[in-house]
């Protein structure tokens, strides 16, 4: 990245009307630069920053990555939002004056402040990220690179933030977000970095391109292929050049082009094709509902009978953004009325959990995270899924979240035998969040007094009823996401049939 800057007295009284926030934080002394805030970086792991490109910022930035051979850096505006601080959205990628070679990225100080302050008003102010290439070296950041982000940190007003990025041609990447409102370090790992793909894109696509199919007859006196028509998109047949039958090819001589084109072959190509670019098709449900609509993460927090089948049915929507958290293995009582197969034995249920969502929709790996210690005080946000076995842990994880502003809905599941109850809460309404932290007041044990059965037992009966108040309570989700009116309480008796909802 940039070298270090040395500013003289000329250049300061050329820039100094724009620069007088910036003037403030430095502490002039032989036309050298000092900087005086220090910075104290805390960590938090419980929370987890969603980091996501809108197609246009990523299509750009890779591009950049894949057309120079040298260094390149880049800065990205950046918006925030409102309703949920930990998500971030590049919007765009915007390229500086700068000189390049194979390990450096150099600017002039006066070249970049005119661009910069020729920027329109909206864009300046959300530059709030740069970026630059390692070509083909790894992502860690040099000295360089870390003495460049404190110029730029000690240049920022105490309540912005400011994302760093290095990336290289295989698209690896180091990614670190200081926010200076909270003295908040998030690094890679605990970034929740969203790309986009054109799997969107082409599913629209396939409903206004239709594949022209074509069924050659078979002749009864079948020649080879010596060239093209340009009408049936088929080849010519020419004259056979002998009659023996010996010198007959099979997959010419019924105008096959290649030995892949032969129908059972190409049928299995097709199909391979068709994984590789559509995982999973999700063109017949968009009227109804589509997983961009969902903006923020979904926490499923136990992944037993009710919070794996909660996941397979996320996943059947095209929702990727799934946190699972669960510490159990699976054992041999589970397979009967668990989303569990005998392969999954003796894994963690959240890893068989994720296998099966894998095995739906491959694209899910973009946003699946695994908590194998289960939820034990992490801070939550976006939509949560209460699928334990415990009431005081659902009541505790409830409580928890009471207030926060980064919580938009909660779901809680709780299953006798034959019947089963379905809470939902929109967290920006107070009441009906007192609403539903009322209907745990009570005891773990008083609840196995009333209801001594659980998902647990070997009871086939079992099984209707979790997928019964399953499927109502991801459809209550689905509402809420959508826009629609959402239920508070739904009380579902599997074997009635019946559904109360309220």
């Amino acid at each position: 990245m940039s070298k270090p800057i040395r500013i003289t007295e000329a250049f300061l009284q050329e820039i100094k009307k724009d620069f007088e926030a910036t003037l403030r934080s430095l502490k002039m002394s032989d036309g050298k630069v000092s900087y005086t805030k220090q910075f104290v970086w805390t960590s938090k792991e419980d929370d987890i920053p969603i980091l996501e490109f809108t197609p246009l910022a990523y299509v750009k930035m890779v591009s950049l990555l894949q057309h120079y051979s040298s260094e390149v850096a880049w800065h990205g505006t950046v918006t925030r939002d409102p309703d949920n601080p930990l998500h971030f959205v590049i919007e765009d990628i915007l390229v500086y004056p700068q000189q390049v070679d194979g390990t450096n990225v150099n600017t002039d100080q006066k070249e970049y402040t005119q661009w910069l302050y020729a920027q329109e008003d909206e864009i300046f102010d959300t530059i709030r990220m740069q970026g630059h290439s390692h070509v083909n070296m790894g992502t860690s950041p040099s000295s360089v690179d870390l003495t460049h982000q404190e110029e730029i940190l000690n240049q920022l007003e105490d309540d912005m933030f400011y994302i760093f990025m290095i990336w290289n041609k295989r698209l690896e990447h180091t990614v670190k977000i200081y926010d200076l409102a909270s003295n908040t370090l998030y690094e890679d790992a605990d970034i929740d970095l969203v790309c986009p793909t054109l799997d969107s894109f082409l599913e629209e696509a396939d409903q206004m391109v239709k594949k022209k199919v074509y069924t050659p007859a078979k002749s009864s006196s079948p020649q080879k292929t010596t060239g093209y028509s340009g009408y049936s998109g088929w080849p010519y047949y020419g004259k056979q050049e002998e009659e023996d039958e010996d010198d007959f090819d099979a997959i010419y001589g019924y105008g096959y082009g290649t030995y892949e084109d032969l129908p059972q072959y190409a049928e299995k190509r097709q199909t391979e094709s068709l994984r590789r670019r559509y995982p999973m098709d999700l063109s017949k449900s968009y009227e109804f509902f589509q997983p961009d609509m969902l903006t923020s993460r979904v926490h499923i927090i136990g992944c037993g009978a009710i919070g794996s089948t909660v996941a397979e049915n996320l996943a059947r929507f095209g929702i990727t953004k799934i946190t699972l958290y669960d510490f159990d293995r699976v054992e041999a009582h589970n397979i009967a009325n668990q989303m569990f197969c005998e392969t999954d034995l003796g894994k963690l249920k959240i890893e068989a959990t994720a296998n099966q969502l894998r095995a739906i929709n491959p694209d899910i790996d973009r946003g699946l995270k695994l908590v194998p210690e289960g939820w034990t005080g992490q801070k939550l946000s976006g939509y949560v899924f209460l699928c334990v076995d415990n009431i005081d842990l659902r009541r505790q994880i409830a409580e928890a979240c009471q207030g926060s502003s980064y919580v938009k809905a909660m779901f809680d599941f709780r299953m006798r035998l034959t019947d089963a109850q379905h809470y939902a809460a929109d967290w920006s309404d107070k009441k009906a969040v007192e609403n539903f932290l009322k209907s745990m007041a009570f005891s773990h044990e008083e609840a196995a007094e009333e209801t001594p059965v659980s998902a647990c037992n070997i009871t086939l009966s079992v099984v209707p009823t979790v997928r019964m108040v399953v499927a109502l309570g991801v459809a209550n989700f689905i509402n809420l996401v959508k826009g629609d009116p959402m239920h508070n309480l739904i009380l579902v008796d599997a074997f009635a049939p019946s559904v109360v909802a309220i």
